[in-house]
């Protein structure tokens, strides 16, 4: 996952494809203001919350930060709902990203599968790539995992900020592309505040 669909209160949408750490949907839909340290530009998911129960801890490119809601007062979720809750509304917001796309017959983890192999392509080691994607058993796993407990943190960084400098020239090129008869949907899902139709 990256920052995936999630919408912020005053409909305010946050589409952001494929832009960060893999994490899993649960974790970034649940993304409270406290797990972020905006000026060491670090997010750290607390072990309760992890898929694995393992803490873990995320690097927020400068694309990334930039994209975050603006913290409203009394809001604990980052992409909190009008009422205050975690974002839920997977099945619109994903129905909303087919129609702005074109593309279907896709799920939301498939955006992890497409960051591991797109940062393998960018020539990121694989054991960088598993402490991205926080898997328990990966490439060093075993015995070796036993004695291996350095975290790559500098390596993880440099790899985010790699995949983040990619997909910003991947949509680059597609935006050169678009259509200005692009569906609103598109607009509404990429950049627009929903209005309250659409909420």
């Amino acid at each position: 996952m990256s920052w995936s669909p999630f919408c912020g209160r005053q409909g305010r949408c946050r589409t952001h494809s494929a832009r960060s750490s893999p994490c899993w949907r649960s974790e970034v839909a649940e993304l409270r203001w406290e797990e972020l340290d905006l000026e060491k530009g670090i997010w750290t998911i607390p072990a309760r919350r992890a898929k694995n129960r393992r803490s873990h801890v995320v690097h927020l490119t400068p694309q990334m930060r930039a994209l975050l809601p603006q913290r409203m007062q009394g809001q604990e979720f980052v992409f909190g709902s009008i009422t205050g809750t975690a974002f839920q509304d997977f099945s619109r917001m994903k129905r909303l990203l087919d129609e702005a796309s074109g593309v279907t017959g896709w799920v939301l983890h498939d955006l992890r599968r497409t960051v591991a192999t797109g940062m393998a392509g960018l020539g990121v080691a694989p054991h960088v790539a598993d402490k991205i994607l926080n898997h328990q058993s990966g490439t060093i796993s075993g015995i070796a995992a036993v004695y291996q407990r350095h975290e790559f943190i500098s390596e993880r960084k440099a790899a985010t900020e790699l995949w983040s400098r990619h997909v910003r020239a991947m949509l680059g090129r597609t935006t050169a592309r678009t259509s200005s008869h692009a569906p609103s949907v598109c607009r509404k899902g990429l950049a627009e505040p929903l209005g309250e139709a659409d909420m």
